[in-house]
């Protein structure tokens, strides 16, 4: 499932807190690790240098801040002495984001912390998290703290691209001997626009009861269908929980309630009953973490 997993380091603290995990993950499934470290490419205005002298010295700028770069991840790599011959190091220059990207084409996963700042780059994590999420051609696994994997949340909608996930869901499931809990929220439905009513004219006043109970019916059907084609020996006991509410914040709720350690889900979907823009579930998600995220991208 997971080969080849890339983690990106900076040099700091919260950079390395994706290690634990990427490690754990590695040791669980035999993975082989790549650590990456990307120099930034510069444009450092230096007036009293010539141009011939300011060439020198950002050559020698580069020359140390590689050998400091290569020192950093063998300084690193040495730490796991167990999985060292499963380990590689990597150092580029370039634009951070796009050099991530481009390597993402030959990983299986990548594992990053939400953001992080070096002493001599200040490569900010974050807004390199913020794309690598939206454009890798992986899935993407987004730390948050060093917990472990015990407790496993899969939101879905019924849809096809929301479904993506399940199979890397019960692979992290299975390798940490985890609880999996899928997920199912029931959207109450929205206020009939006035403008709407005018052109209906009489609108039924259950209206919104039908929808709940047909989208509830939907649901629990979904679930019954999907409880006996996941039941087997090898994926032990799977919790199906359905919530009403919205989708984000039921979701939220939920993982911080359970105490729920990893949540994985597609970045979009659309439900058969109302359209679940999982885009926008997933940034809300992000945006108040409360555990580790992995993000499954659709490619159907």
């Amino acid at each position: 499932m997971f080969n080849k997993i890339l983690v990106p380091l900076d040099g700091s603290d919260l950079s390395e807190k994706a290690l634990v995990t990427a490690v754990s993950i590695a040791r669980k499934l035999n993975s082989d690790l790549m650590l990456m470290h990307v120099i930034p490419q510069r444009n450092m205005p230096v007036p009293e240098y010539s141009e011939a002298g300011y060439d020198q010295f950002i050559n020698r700028f580069d020359t140390k801040y590689e050998d400091w770069a290569n020192n950093y991840l063998n300084e690193v790599k040495n730490r796991y002495e167990d999985i060292s011959n499963r380990i590689s190091t990597h150092v580029e220059v370039g634009h951070v984001a796009y050099r991530l990207l481009e390597t993402s084409n030959n990983v299986d996963l990548i594992v990053i912390s939400t953001h992080g700042y070096s002493g001599l780059t200040k490569w900010i994590l974050g807004s390199v998290t913020e794309r690598i999420i939206g454009h890798a051609n992986c899935p993407v696994l987004v730390v948050k703290g060093d917990q472990p994997i015990n407790k496993i949340l899969l939101p879905l909608d019924g849809s096809d691209y929301s479904e993506v996930a399940i199979e890397p869901a019960i692979g992290i499931s299975n390798a940490f001997g985890g609880e999996l809990t899928c997920f199912h929220v029931i959207e109450p439905p929205n206020d009939v626009p006035n403008s709407l009513v005018a052109r209906l004219g009489n609108v039924d006043p259950n209206w919104d009861r039908w929808i709940t109970d047909h989208h509830d019916e939907y649901a629990r059907k979904y679930f019954k269908t999907l409880s006996k084609t996941l039941a087997n020996e090898e994926n032990g006991e799977i919790d199906m929980v359905l919530r009403k509410g919205v989708p984000a914040d039921s979701i939220l709720t939920y993982a911080d309630e359970e105490d729920i350690d990893l949540i994985v889900m597609s970045t979009h979907g659309r439900s058969g009953i109302k359209k679940w823009l999982l885009g926008s579930v997933a940034e809300r998600v992000i945006e108040k973490l409360p555990c580790h995220l992995l993000i499954i991208r659709p490619f159907i």
